[in-house]
């Protein structure tokens, strides 16, 4: 029963209310009857739940992490979904992938990115952290209005370089590598 108490039915749970009902014998036909309609509706109710938390699980739960390089070796990250604290693991993680195999200037491509929290800025500025140490930067291309107003809210527009295309923040990046080789 611990299941229905979470919000989702297991098949036995739903079978085991159907038996408790079918086995009042004591019963008039019309209390058999409201005991059926509850129980109908308690069926229903455990079917929304399930599509609810199955809708929760694909469509909040998954952050895709797509990383490319330029031809002189620039890692762009593209991300496609949602980066809060259930996905941030695996950015955080590709970041750090990033960091330690020498890659300093990473540009993160966020325009299909609707939503981002404390977990993701935190993410950020851990990764910004390691990359100054190297003197590299990160670059944020194509941000969504709700995304730059969380960094302009925060004041991290300070920190981090926000472009509106891609080819700017190459470019940006390509003019500092040059500057730092001479």
């Amino acid at each position: 029963m611990n299941a229905i108490r979470f919000g989702y039915a297991t098949e036995q749970s739903v079978t085991d209310r159907f038996e408790r009902t079918r086995n009042r014998v004591r019963m008039t036909k019309s209390q058999r009857w409201s005991a059926y309609a509850d129980e109908a509706i308690f069926v229903i109710k455990c079917v929304v739940c399930i599509n609810v938390a199955a809708w929760w699980r694909t469509a909040g739960l998954i952050l895709e992490i797509d990383v490319q390089t330029t031809e002189d070796q620039i890692p762009i990250v593209k991300l496609k979904g949602e980066i809060d604290l259930h996905t941030c693991a695996t950015f955080r993680e590709t970041l750090r992938d990033l960091i330690e195999r020498k890659h300093y200037n990473i540009v993160i491509e966020l325009s299909e990115v609707p939503y981002l929290d404390s977990a993701a800025l935190g993410v950020l500025v851990d990764a910004v952290r390691r990359v100054r140490e190297h003197d590299g930067t990160i670059s944020l291309v194509n941000t969504t209005p709700f995304v730059r107003r969380a960094f302009e809210i925060t004041r991290l527009v300070k920190i981090f370089h926000l472009y509106d295309d891609l080819d700017s923040a190459l470019a940006s990046i390509r003019s500092l590598e040059s500057a730092a080789t001479e």
